[in-house]
Formats: structure tokens, C-alpha cells, sequence
């Protein structure tokens, strides 16, 4: 049996419908984010550290700063724009103390011209 924690899935509090729509952003706003929230939950401490995963992009690491609270990992739209057209996976890993700790449910997004 597996110590590791299974997480909830990551959303985009903006984009409830997991459609983001890129032709409503300038051209060159790729360096403009997009939160990608992970929620809050128990297992999730201070510390914690997490690592977002949009398809083939990664976040650096995001440290939990608050225990059970929500955390927001900032995604360049430049990123999603590398994505148009198509349905990506979203998913992230915890680790704890350099350790794997967890990982999350996968969240489907629908990416749009």
C-alpha cells in the first residue's frame, strides 16, 4: 500500500467551464498570467512544496505558505498559447521535506484560439 496522498485537482477559479479562450487576451500578453489555483486541503502543509504540470510545461517549485489554505501558481499565457486548439492535462505533484508526498487528480482544460 502507497503512503502517498492523493490531492484534489487543480482549477482555474476564472474559467469554472475549464475553457480558456486565448482571442480574448491581446497578442502580446504572453508574459500575463493565469492563476491555476490548487485547493485548499489538510494534507496540504506549509513547506509543501508544489510543482504544477500543464501538458509538457512545468511550474518551478511554489511553496505552501498558509497549511490548508489555497495556493495560486501564476501560468504565462504564452504557455497556454503553445496549447492552442486542443485539451491539456493539469495535474501537480507535492513534495515534502525533497520527499514525493502526493499528487493530484487531473484536471481536463479545453485551450482555445
Amino acid at each position: 500500500m502507497s503512503d502517498k496522498i492523493s490531492f484534489l485537482a487543480p482549477f482555474f477559479g476564472e474559467y469554472l467551464d475549464n475553457r480558456i479562450v486565448l482571442s480574448k487576451f491581446g497578442d502580446d500578453d504572453d508574459l500575463k498570467t493565469v492563476a491555476c489555483t490548487v485547493p485548499g486541503q489538510g494534507e496540504l502543509e506549509k513547506g509543501d512544496v508544489i510543482e504544477l504540470h500543464l501538458h509538457g510545461w512545468r511550474s518551478d517549485g511554489h511553496t505552501v505558505s498558509l497549511t490548508g489554505h489555497s495556493q495560486n501558481i501564476d501560468v504565462p499565457l504564452g504557455i497556454l498559447r503553445r496549447y492552442r486548439d486542443r485539451k491539456v492535462n493539469v495535474m501537480y505533484y507535492v513534495r515534502r521535506n525533497g520527499q514525493p508526498h502526493g499528487i493530484s487528480d487531473t484536471l481536463v482544460i479545453e485551450i482555445v484560439s
